[in-house]
């Protein structure tokens, strides 16, 4: 992150959204350059991770059809994976390789509470009401925890910003606005 903003000439502090893995780098960054990050919006993860991601295995290869990959994937994780899904010579396949993914997953399990409490821009802690992948509490205990933080949660699965595109970006953009730390 920081290298690309160096690399597009960004040299003050700017907000950072990070969405799932995507939070955990987020809070990362404003933990550890605190001069680049103004202000933080964490979606749909927390700072606990165990994940095995074995699930994932069985997705790696080429289906003879779509269906039957998004049948694998599973109807929890199949809808926010379709920009992932692509057509090849013999049928369908996923377009990033699922060992690479499962190096990531194992690079970010276990506890990153001392990296978060260490980050001390204002933050917004957002969760997707019916995700199955955050848990309400952890997620509140967060924004509790940590100063100048405040918690929504809105209608929508993990990617709360794809199934809820308005509400997302309005408050993101009301905590965004906010000139003084958020209540």
């Amino acid at each position: 992150m920081a290298a690309l903003l160096d690399h597009i000439g960004i040299k003050t502090a700017v907000p950072v959204i990070g969405h799932s893995f995507g939070g955990l780098v987020a809070y990362h960054m404003a933990a550890r350059m605190p001069e680049r990050v103004s202000r933080m919006v964490i979606v749909d993860i927390g700072t606990s991770l165990d994940e095995e991601g074995e699930f994932t295995r069985a997705s790696a290869g080429v289906f003879p059809l779509r269906e039957k990959l998004e049948e694998r994937i599973g109807a929890r994780l199949s809808p926010y994976l379709q920009n992932s899904i692509h057509r090849v010579e013999d049928g369908w396949c996923l377009n990033f390789e699922i060992e690479e993914f499962l190096l990531s997953v194992a690079a970010l399990n276990g506890n990153h509470e001392q990296t978060w409490a260490s980050s001390h821009c204002p933050a917004l802690v957002i969760k997707g009401a019916d995700s199955p992948l955050s848990d309400r509490k952890d997620l509140k205990a967060m924004a509790l925890e940590h100063p100048d933080t405040s918690f929504m949660e809105i209608a929508g699965g993990h990617s709360v910003h794809i199934d809820a595109p308005d509400a997302f970006a309005a408050a993101v953009e009301e905590f965004l606005d906010q000139e003084t730390c958020p209540s």
